[in-house]
């Protein structure tokens, strides 16, 4: 009977845990994210991304610049080998400096992330990146942002 408690209590909390965790700084959606990069699905992605976009500490305004930023990372076979999740954190109003500490930066931080957006640190074997993701479309996270780090 005890058992029979302490697993009840113990399901309890895994499942409410998983419903707390928004869609996208779930790992799986994340990588979702990642394979669609190494595959270069630059329609999928152009979709996904919205605008304004941040690049680093850059932010692309215009959906033709969006557009040739993924086709040419595909061009260029930007690849996430074995990818793996290494973080998950909410965007908070002060984590904008880990992409770029300028005013626009800020700017676009304060008033284009949506409350409930995450950066994904992602670790490979090519190096590490970071991912602004938030919402969701078809399955997917929406991208806000990217940063090879």
């Amino acid at each position: 009977m005890r058992k029979a408690y302490l697993s009840l209590i113990l399901f309890t909390i895994v499942f409410t845990s998983c419903a707390t965790v928004p869609f996208a700084g779930r790992e799986r959606n994340i990588l979702k994210v990642v394979d669609l990069i190494n595959r270069g699905n630059t329609n999928q992605l152009i979709s996904l991304s919205q605008i304004p976009f941040l690049l680093d500490g850059e932010i692309i305004m215009l959906e033709k610049d969006l557009e040739f930023l993924w086709e040419n990372f595909a061009s260029a076979r930007l690849a996430i080998p074995d990818p793996r999740v290494a973080e998950t954190r909410p965007a908070s109003e002060s984590s904008h400096e880990i992409f770029a500490s300028s005013m626009e930066v800020e700017v676009f931080w304060k008033k284009y992330l949506p409350e409930a957006s995450f950066i994904a640190r992602i670790v490979s074997d090519n190096g590490e990146f970071l991912l602004i993701l938030g919402g969701r479309q078809r399955g997917f996270p929406l991208i806000y942002g990217f940063k090879a780090l």
